[in-house]
């Protein structure tokens, strides 16, 4: 399979994508997709768009994802443990 020499993948893993496809590789939804495309969120997908239709980079989309990526203990610092409330009607 030929490098694309500017990105170090290969061809295949740089194909561009329709929306369409890239929310059944990405399992988000299309309007989710085309929310980011607009600038609606607090991240801007970065794409292409000839005429009316609009074209992503596989490995473009790859890198913007990992923006996204969480690391398990920064996770585990967020979420503070619930206290259970003792309800009035139960025995001290």
């Amino acid at each position: 399979m030929p490098l694309n020499p500017s990105a170090g993948t290969s061809v295949r893993d740089d194909a561009l994508m329709t929306l369409r496809e890239l929310s059944a590789y990405s399992r988000l939804s299309l309007r989710t997709l085309q929310r980011h495309v607009a600038g609606l969120t607090r991240s801007r997908l970065p794409h292409y768009r000839v005429g009316r239709k609009i074209l992503v980079r596989r490995s473009e989309f790859d890198n913007w994802m990992e923006q996204w990526r969480r690391d398990g203990l920064e996770l585990q610092l967020r979420v503070r443990p619930t206290r259970l409330r003792r309800s009035a009607a139960a025995p001290s």
